[in-house]
C-alpha cells in the first residue's frame, strides 16, 4: 500500500507539470502484465514518423488456431518520463459500430490517427492499444526524435537529404534513368500504395530520376487526409523543392495521372468542362505488368463516379481546406476536416457553370463562373471570392477567364 501511496503523489506531480505545459492527460489504466503476447501480434507500420504525418497504418496478424473478432475502436497513449498517459478523447469522438474479424494465419491492415483525440501531437514515444478477440495489444512507435531521424512513412524529409547524393545512393520505391526507364523491382510497392489509397490509409511513394544534367530529382507523393501532396525535389540541378496538392488518381491506360477532376473525360460530365490541374504519377513502360496497376486506378476511379456528385476537388495549400465542384453548375462545397459548408454563387447570369477555381491564401478561393455555351474565345465571364473564416462571400464580379487546364510533365 505505502508504494502505492508513493507512486500516487509521484503521479500527481507528473500531471501539475503535464497540466501546465497545456497536456490534458492522465496515467495509463494499463501495466505490462495487461497485454498479450500470444494469439495475435499488433504492429504499426513503421517504428518512427515524422510529426507532419497524419495517418498510421497498422495490421493485426492472427497467430492463434481460431478467428479473432475485432472493432473499429482504439487508445492511443504516450510515454512521458517514464510513464505512460492515456490521450483524452475528443467530446464529439466516437467508433463505428462495426465487427470485424481475422481467420488463423491472416494479417488484417487498417490505419488509426490522432484526430479522435484532443491533443497536440509532438515528439515521444507512443503506444496503439487494441482489443483482440478478448485480449489486449499495443504496438509502440516514436514520433520525431531529433536530427536525422524524423521520418515520413520511413523516409527522411527532403529538406533534410544531402545535395550531395547521387541518385543511386537516394533510398526509394522506384527508380528511373536518364533514358526514362525505370528500374527492376517497385511494382509490388506501387501496387500496395495504391491498395492503400482504396483503403483511404495514409501511404508514401518515394521516385527518384536521373535528369539530362546526371543529377537526381526526387519525387514524393504522400496520400494523407483524401489527398495527394505531390513534392518536387530539383534542387541538386538548380531548382527548388515545389509542393503541390492534388485530389484523385486517373489514367487514360497509358499514363496514371495525379489530377484535381474526378475523371479525365468529360463525356462523364456531360461536357461540363473545368480548368484543372494534373501530373503525371506512373508510365506504362516502367512495369511488366501495367495493366494490374492501370486495374486498380480504374476500379477507384469508377467507384469513386458511381459514388460521389463531385466533379473536381481542389485543396488549399496547406492542407486545411478543400472545395468541391458538383454537377450543378453555380454549386461548391468548402470543407475541413470537421464540417463542410455548401453554397451556390448568385447574380451571374442563367446558364453559367463555375469553371475554374484559384485559393488566394489559406481562408480565401476564387471563383471563376463561365456562360454554359461560352466558346474557347470567350475570356470574359464572373468570379466570387469566398473566406473561409466568415463563410461568405467577400467580393464578387466580372473577370478574365483563367487558362484551360494546366498539366505537369511529373517525370
Amino acid at each position: 500500500m505505502k508504494r502505492w501511496i508513493i507512486w500516487a503523489a509521484a503521479a500527481a506531480l507528473l500531471l501539475s507539470s503535464l497540466f501546465s505545459c497545456g497536456e490534458d492527460l492522465t496515467p495509463s489504466p494499463y501495466g505490462e502484465e495487461d497485454f498479450a503476447q500470444e494469439g495475435a501480434v499488433l504492429r504499426v507500420e513503421h517504428e518512427q514518423y515524422d510529426k507532419s504525418v497524419e495517418s498510421f497504418n497498422y495490421t493485426i496478424e492472427n497467430t492463434g488456431e481460431e478467428v479473432l473478432a475485432f472493432g473499429a475502436e482504439y487508445a492511443v497513449e504516450v510515454e512521458r518520463n517514464g510513464v505512460w498517459y492515456a490521450l483524452p478523447l475528443a467530446e464529439d469522438a466516437g467508433w463505428n459500430d462495426v465487427s470485424y474479424t481475422a481467420a488463423p494465419g491472416e494479417v488484417w491492415e487498417n490505419a488509426f490517427s490522432f484526430l479522435p483525440y484532443r491533443y497536440t501531437v509532438s515528439d515521444g514515444n507512443y503506444r496503439l492499444i487494441k482489443e483482440i478477440g478478448g485480449r489486449r495489444y499495443c504496438a509502440g512507435f516514436t514520433i520525431g526524435g531529433g536530427g536525422d531521424g524524423d521520418a515520413r512513412y520511413g523516409y527522411r524529409d527532403l529538406e533534410r537529404l544531402s545535395l550531395n547524393l547521387s541518385a543511386g545512393e537516394i533510398d526509394c520505391d522506384v527508380r528511373i534513368d536518364a533514358a526514362g526507364k525505370a528500374a527492376q523491382g517497385g511494382e509490388e510497392r506501387v501496387r500496395e500504395f495504391l491498395r492503400h489509397v482504396s483503403a483511404g490509409t495514409g501511404d508514401m511513394l518515394r521516385m527518384v530520376s536521373t535528369a539530362a544534367d546526371g543529377q537526381p530529382v526526387i519525387y514524393d507523393v504522400i496520400y494523407e487526409n483524401g489527398h495527394f501532396l505531390f513534392r518536387r525535389d530539383n534542387r541538386r540541378s538548380g531548382g527548388t523543392i515545389e509542393d503541390r496538392r492534388y485530389s484523385f488518381l486517373v489514367t487514360d491506360g497509358e499514363v496514371v495521372y495525379l489530377s484535381d477532376r474526378a475523371a479525365l473525360s468529360e463525356e462523364r460530365f456531360n461536357g461540363r468542362q473545368i480548368s484543372a490541374g494534373r501530373c503525371v504519377l506512373l508510365h506504362r513502360d516502367w512495369f511488366s505488368d501495367w495493366e494490374a496497376v492501370t486495374g486498380e486506378v480504374e476500379m477507384m476511379t469508377a467507384q469513386r463516379l458511381e459514388d460521389s456528385m463531385t466533379l473536381a476537388r481542389f485543396w488549399s495549400e496547406d492542407g486545411s481546406y478543400w472545395v468541391d465542384l458538383s454537377r450543378e453548375g453555380l454549386d461548391y462545397t468548402v470543407s475541413t476536416k470537421g464540417y463542410g459548408m455548401s453554397r451556390t454563387i448568385t447574380g451571374c447570369d442563367e446558364g453559367a457553370e463555375i469553371v475554374a477555381v484559384r485559393w488566394e491564401s489559406p481562408a480565401q478561393l476564387r471563383l471563376f463562373c463561365a456562360p454554359e455555351e461560352a466558346d474557347e474565345d470567350q475570356r470574359m465571364g464572373w468570379y466570387a471570392v469566398f473566406d473561409v473564416e466568415q463563410e461568405k462571400v467577400v467580393v464578387q464580379g466580372s473577370a478574365l477567364l483563367p487558362a484551360g487546364a494546366a498539366e505537369d510533365s511529373g517525370q
